[in-house]
């Protein structure tokens, strides 16, 4: 079992990609990066980043579809 300040690391990689892959600035570690990362995901529409991270799995999904219909067609 982890430890809860591995756990927190954890969620601040993750959130330090987040921001990245949104070309948005990182608030620092002391600073509650959890309100910061809350208020993006919020403006973007989306709950928690669990909701996100299922968005993103369903849009590859999507496009996965969308590919191998498009190349059926064309053999």
């Amino acid at each position: 079992m982890g430890s809860s300040m591995s756990k927190i690391n954890d969620d601040y990689d993750d959130y330090i990609y987040f921001c990245k892959v949104l070309g948005v600035d990182t608030v620092g570690f002391r600073e509650s990066f959890y309100d910061h990362e809350s208020k993006l995901l919020e403006n973007l529409g989306f709950k928690n980043k669990y909701d996100y991270y299922a968005m993103l799995d369903k849009t590859k999904k999507r496009e996965t579809i969308i590919n191998n219909i498009l190349n059926e067609g064309i053999s």
